[in-house]
C-alpha cells in the first residue's frame, strides 16, 4: 500500500501553468523538418516524456489489470503506459500483439510479445486480413494469453482485460477477434480505441466504424456488448491546430498513457477520505454495452469550489466531446491539499451524477501550494458528433462487393457492409464524394483522349 505522502505534487511539476487538461498538449521539442507535418516517426515517442505532470507516489501495490497493445498504434501507447507506471516504481507485465514483426521488437519495456503468423509485415489497413490471421492462429494465441495471465499473477481474481488499439488494419481486425477469444476464455475485454482524425483516409475511418460496431454499437445478437473507451484524435488536433500533426499525435499518446497509467497505479492505494477500490473501478466496465471517455485535469490554485473548477475545465479535460453527467457509471479520484475541498461542495459535485453509479476516491496530501488533480473514466455515454460522422461514413462507403441498403430495427442499426465483410480480400472503401471525383477524372481523361483521335 501507499507509504508517506504518496500523492505529493511538486509545485514545479505543474509546469508553470494554472490548468493542465487532456487537450492541452504542450511539448518542448518541435519537428525540424518543416516540410513534413504528417509523419509521426519524425518525433520520437521519448521526446514527449514529462509533458504531463506525474503523481509523485510510492506504493507496494502492483498493476492488477492485464493490458494488451494491438497493432502499431496500440503498442506505441502500451509502451508509454509502461513508462508512466515505471515512474511510480511499479513493474508492469504487459503483452504486445501485431502482424508487423518490426513493431513487436521496438520496445524493451514490454515484457510479453507475440507476432501473429502469416507474414512479417502489417495488413495495409485491411482489417479482415488481420482478423483472418488471428482466426488461423487461435489455438496458439490462447496459449500465449494463458501464459501471460499466469505470469502476471494478479492477487485479485477478476475478468477485466484492457485492449489498446488504433484504427489500423491490425488494431481493429486483430482487436475484434482477440476480444472474441478473450470472451470465450471467460474474460471481459475493455477496448481503448483511438478514433481517426479527418486527415485519415476513408479506409481508416471504416476500420474504426467496424470496431465500434462490433464492440458496442451493433444490435445485441451480433455485438460483443463491450464498454469501449474512445479517444478522439480530431478533438486533440483541433485544440492544437497550430502545431505539427505528428507532434500533436505523439503528445496526445503521452497524455492518454499518463491518464490511464495514473488510474491503474492508484486504484489500490489507501484513501484518506472517500474510498473506492479496484473492484469498484472494474465495475464500471462490467455487463455494459456502451461508450466511455477518459478524464485528465490538474489545476493550480483552484480555490475551494471544486464543483466550479470541475465544470469550468470539464470539456477540455475529456478525451471525447460528451456530457459525462449523463454517464451511467463512473470512477474518478481527486487529490488536493488538506481542507482544500469543502464537504458540501464535494457533495454537490457528486449530485450532478444523479443517474450514475459513481465510485470515487479523495486524497489529501501536503503540498507547498493549492492544487486540484482529477483522473477519471466515465462509461454508459451516448454518441459524440465525431462518432456519428464515422458511422455515417461507413454506411455511405461504396464497397462494390456489398450493396445491400442499411436496415434499422428496434435493437440497433444493422450495417451489412460490416456484418457481411467476412473475407480477407482487399476492398475499396470510398465515400460518395471520393467516388464522384474519381469518375469525373476518368471522364475528363476519356474526353482528352477522345479529342486526340
Amino acid at each position: 500500500m501507499a507509504k508517506g505522502s504518496f500523492l505529493s505534487f511538486l509545485s514545479s511539476s505543474i509546469g508553470g501553468s494554472n490548468v493542465t487538461t487532456f487537450l492541452d498538449l504542450d511539448y518542448s521539442k518541435e519537428i525540424e523538418e518543416e516540410d513534413d507535418k504528417s509523419d509521426i516517426s519524425k518525433l520520437a515517442i521519448e521526446d514527449t516524456e514529462n509533458i504531463t505532470p506525474s503523481l509523485h507516489l510510492t506504493t507496494d501495490s502492483k498493476p492488477e489489470i492485464p493490458i494488451i497493445g494491438i497493432g502499431g498504434a496500440g503498442i506505441r501507447l502500451l509502451h508509454q503506459v509502461v513508462n508512466r507506471i515505471n515512474l511510480y516504481g511499479m513493474n508492469y507485465l504487459t503483452l504486445a500483439i501485431d502482424t508487423d514483426i518490426t513493431d513487436i521488437e521496438k520496445y524493451a519495456n514490454i515484457s510479453h510479445k507475440y507476432h501473429i503468423p502469416g507474414a512479417q509485415t502489417g495488413t495495409a489497413h485491411q482489417y479482415r486480413q488481420a482478423a483472418t490471421r488471428v482466426s488461423n492462429a487461435e489455438d496458439e494465441i490462447r496459449e500465449k494469453l494463458t501464459k501471460y495471465f499466469q505470469e502476471l499473477g494478479t492477487r485479485h481474481k477478476h475478468e477485466i482485460v484492457f485492449l489498446l488499439m488504433g484504427a489500423g488494419g491490425t488494431g481493429t481486425g486483430a482487436g475484434i477477434e482477440l476480444a472474441k477469444i478473450l470472451i470465450s476464455m471467460g474474460k471481459r475485454p475493455v477496448p481503448f480505441l483511438l478514433l481517426p482524425s479527418k486527415e485519415e483516409i476513408s479506409r481508416i475511418k471504416f476500420n474504426a466504424a467496424a470496431a465500434l460496431y462490433h464492440f458496442s454499437l451493433a444490435p445485441k445478437d451480433r455485438c460483443l456488448n463491450l464498454a469501449t473507451i474512445c479517444i478522439d484524435n480530431e478533438l486533440m488536433l483541433d485544440h492544437n491546430s497550430k502545431k505539427y500533426y505528428s507532434a500533436v499525435i505523439s503528445a496526445a499518446n503521452e497524455r492518454i498513457a499518463a491518464t490511464l497509467g495514473d488510474l491503474i497505479a492508484t486504484t489500490e492505494l489507501e484513501s484518506h477520505a472517500y474510498s473506492a477500490d479496484l473492484n469498484e473501478f472494474l465495475e464500471i466496465f462490467r455487463d455494459l454495452k456502451c461508450l466511455g471517455v477518459l478524464q485528465y485535469l490538474q489545476v493550480k490554485n483552484p480555490g475551494k469550489n471544486i464543483s466550479k473548477s470541475f465544470e469550468k475545465n470539464l470539456q477540455d479535460s475529456l478525451s471525447m466531446d460528451v456530457d459525462i453527467f449523463q454517464a451511467t457509471r463512473a470512477y474518478f479520484y481527486v487529490s488536493t491539499i488538506p481542507k482544500q475541498i469543502l464537504a458540501e461542495d464535494y457533495r454537490q459535485l457528486m449530485l450532478k451524477f444523479d443517474n450514475a453509479d459513481v465510485f470515487n476516491k479523495l486524497y489529501e496530501t501536503e503540498n507547498d501550494g493549492e492544487f486540484l488533480a482529477i483522473r477519471g473514466i466515465y462509461t454508459g455515454l451516448s454518441y459524440s458528433e465525431n462518432i456519428r460522422n464515422i458511422m455515417q461514413l461507413a454506411e455511405d462507403a461504396r464497397v462494390e462487393i456489398l450493396n445491400k441498403e442499411i436496415e434499422n430495427n428496434n435493437l440497433g442499426k444493422v450495417n451489412p457492409k460490416i456484418d457481411r465483410l467476412a473475407s480477407d480480400e482487399e476492398i475499396s472503401v470510398r465515400t460518395g464524394s471520393e467516388l464522384s471525383e474519381e469518375r469525373a477524372e476518368e471522364f475528363a481523361r476519356m474526353h482528352r483522349e477522345g479529342d486526340k483521335h
